[in-house]
């Protein structure tokens, strides 16, 4: 995309995809700062429903505890100060979103951590600004990303 086409959604959405999710090379080697970095990631799939989450929240949970291990030591739970929520403000999906948060605390935060630990944070942004389809997980890192910068 040129540098001096037009500026549409589109064109922010873009730019959000290729700004966000940068090799840590690149932002050094051209003089931008590093807003953030990618220490793990997590998978799961609980197979429940097409649109309802699982209500015991056990696959998001599993989720959150392999990205954590898949840091390597470099983060825990303990640190994790914010959440950004996937859930759409609906009865059964905040619920179960909470469970999930809940889940994977207990899971992972020893009983002597939890004087130490600063209140956690969650939001969503998924009930103001809809379905993104194919752009929602750029626009959800640099929500976050934003989110991290303010709290």
């Amino acid at each position: 995309m040129p540098l001096n086409a037009p500026i549409t959604v589109d064109t922010l959405i873009s730019w959000w995809t290729c700004t966000t999710l940068l090799w840590t090379s690149t932002p050094i080697g051209c003089g931008a700062p590093i807003l953030s970095e990618v220490l793990g990631v997590g998978y799961s799939g609980d197979a429940f429903h097409i649109t309802a989450p699982e209500p015991t929240g056990k696959g998001a949970a599993r989720a959150m505890i392999r990205a954590v291990d898949d840091a390597e030591g470099s983060v825990s739970m303990n640190d994790v100060d914010y959440i950004n929520d996937h859930s759409t403000f609906t009865p059964i999906g905040d619920v179960v979103e909470i469970n999930e948060i809940r889940l994977a605390l207990s899971q992972t935060r020893h009983a002597s951590d939890e004087d130490s630990t600063s209140p956690l944070l969650v939001s969503s942004t998924k009930g103001a600004r809809g379905h993104l389809l194919d752009v929602a997980g750029a626009i959800e890192a640099a929500l976050t990303i934003m989110a991290g910068k303010i709290c």
